[in-house]
């Protein structure tokens, strides 16, 4: 079934782009449960089997964003010229500030190494001129929490995609962070790029998305299947930089779009499916026999179907043992 399910699909090769991909970071800040509200409305009359320890902080986009409206993402933004400029203070490639500073700016979490708090007033500042960080920093007089920031993996914009966005694709760095915020309940959204703030399990996050309440773009849903394999926060740092991860980190992830081989765009508007590293489809990384594809519908803020007509166990999961073969 799986074999045939994979010959009526080819790979579709889009568009060069035009424009280079644009760096940017975010940043998945995990807090222990029993110091994040819980996501009462958003989860509502669900039933969810969830061990996990823990909770992700996630933001709603605006519906008037031009790229990924009404998206639930990490908080994270593009490279600033504070990001470089204090990148070089403090010894860090500049992604590591940028997405310290979008996680204040965008969330009002601080994430200082001394463990100060921000404050609205703060956030403001930050959102008005991003290098008002420094100052917000300097205030505290302290730095960024560099330390505890660990890379988990990037993600790529797909040709199709960056080809259709006037000013181009992502290059976009994640990294995780493990805290014990004691101002969850004052962080905040910006009220401008992103509407609302919740924080969510992995598999409460996911099980919403399946529901249909709320729409995960691909890294996140990515990044949170594999965080639902790992219930407890304590150790999450040491995983993240595990030898297991090493493929993951060091591969950037570039989903390919594939299309049924007897496609026709006229008629067929259903289904877009997407093919990620370890994919037997996957331009770049194949492996023999593999299947790991997303399958979209037209309308992004409406749910898709995860690996539609293919049997779980099949499905040959990216952060798997898979990953020695590819």
């Amino acid at each position: 079934m799986a074999l045939s399910f994979m010959r009526n699909m080819k790979y579709a090769k889009g568009p060069t782009p035009s424009m280079p991909w644009r760096r940017s970071s975010s940043v998945i800040i995990a807090a222990p449960k029993t110091k994040t509200p819980e996501p009462t409305e958003l989860c509502k009359g669900l039933e969810i089997n969830d061990s996990a320890d823990y909770r992700i902080c996630m933001l709603k986009r605006s519906s008037k964003s031009s790229f990924m409206k009404n998206a639930m993402v990490f908080p994270g933004g593009s490279f600033e010229e504070v990001d470089k400029r204090l990148a070089e203070k403090y010894g860090v490639k500049p992604d590591v500030i940028c997405c310290l500073r979008e996680a204040f700016e965008e969330a009002g979490a601080a994430l200082l190494a001394n463990g100060a708090t921000g404050s609205r007033e703060w956030q403001e500042k930050v959102q008005s001129n991003s290098s008002e960080y420094e100052n917000f920093v300097n205030y505290h007089k302290t730095s960024p929490a560099v330390d505890k920031m660990h890379y988990w993996c990037s993600f790529q914009t797909p040709d199709v995609e960056a080809a259709r966005v006037k000013k181009g694709g992502f290059d976009t760095t994640f990294y995780l962070t493990t805290t014990d915020l004691t101002n969850s309940d004052a962080m905040q959204c910006d009220g401008k790029e992103t509407v609302s703030l919740v924080w969510v399990s992995p598999q409460e996050a996911i099980v919403a998305y399946l529901d249909g309440r709320i729409w995960l773009p691909p890294p996140q849903y990515h990044i949170l299947e594999e965080l639902s394999g790992k219930p407890l926060i304590n150790g999450l740092d040491a995983y993240a930089d595990s030898p297991e991860r090493a493929f993951t980190r060091n591969h950037p992830i570039k989903p390919c779009v594939l299309i049924p081989t007897d496609f026709n765009p006229a008629t067929d508007k259903a289904k877009v499916c997407m093919a990620f590293p370890g994919d037997a489809l996957h331009a770049n990384y194949p492996h023999p026999g593999g299947l790991h594809r997303v399958h979209f519908g037209r309308n992004p803020t409406k749910v898709t179907k995860l690996f539609e007509n293919i049997k779980p166990d099949l499905v040959i999961p990216f952060h798997g043992k898979e990953d020695a073969k590819l």
